[in-house]
This record gives C-alpha cells, sequence and structure tokens, in this order.
C-alpha cells in the first residue's frame, strides 16, 4: 500500500495511525459527506470482521483483493456503521493523521 505524506525521514521505519483518525468515504449523492476527490490516501477495502462495542464498532479492513495483507482496525460511531455497513467501504488514511515510526518504537514523529 502506497501513502501520500509529507517528506519522510530516514529514521522512519513504519506508519500508524489512530483507529479513530480513520475517515470513511463516501460516493453516492445520498451521502456526499467526504467527497474522495478533497481526501488523502483513499483505498476500497474488504472487511475482515466487525466488533460491537456500547458506542461504536471496530470495523477491521484490508486493501480489496490483498488477502496477504493485515487488516487494520478502524472505530467509528454506532449511527455511522449502520449508515454505510458493507461488505467493501471506502477509506481515507489522512496524511495529517499519519504517525511516522521508527524501529525503536522511541519515537514519533507527527506530520
Amino acid at each position: 500500500m502506497e501513502l501520500t505524506t509529507e517528506p519522510i525521514l530516514s529514521e522512519i521505519t513504519h506508519v500508524g495511525i489512530r483507529m479513530n483518525n480513520i475517515v470513511p468515504v463516501f460516493t453516492s449523492r445520498s451521502t456526499d459527506i467526504n467527497p474522495a476527490a478533497d481526501l488523502d490516501n483513499v483505498f476500497i477495502s474488504s472487511v475482515t470482521s466487525v466488533m460491537e462495542n456500547p458506542f461504536s464498532f471496530v470495523i477491521n479492513v484490508r486493501p480489496v483483493n490483498k488477502e496477504e495483507a493485515d487488516s487494520i482496525g478502524w472505530e467509528t460511531k454506532k449511527e455511522l456503521w449502520n449508515l454505510i455497513s458493507s461488505d467493501h467501504v471506502s477509506i481515507s488514511l489522512p496524511k495529517e493523521n499519519l504517525l511516522l515510526l521508527n524501529d525503536s518504537d522511541k519515537e514519533i514523529y507527527y506530520v
């Protein structure tokens, strides 16, 4: 998976994002809240599992047709997931929310 971000320092070895910083991308006119043209790092993802919490859902997703890829967790409000629930969802990993990490896990570089 290729991501768009600010210039990356040579020490960066991993990229992370907080589960609640992942943004759903809506393509139908009835739910045109986050048009894809305005977002970075948009991916069509397969839903691998859904876990219900009292006020949210945690949805594990991975890029579509990438069965060998690890899933990432995305936390969203119940109302939103009930609106867009599907086997495939488009998500954005906004570059301003990416965490740039190094091997030592001692430093996090914010973009």
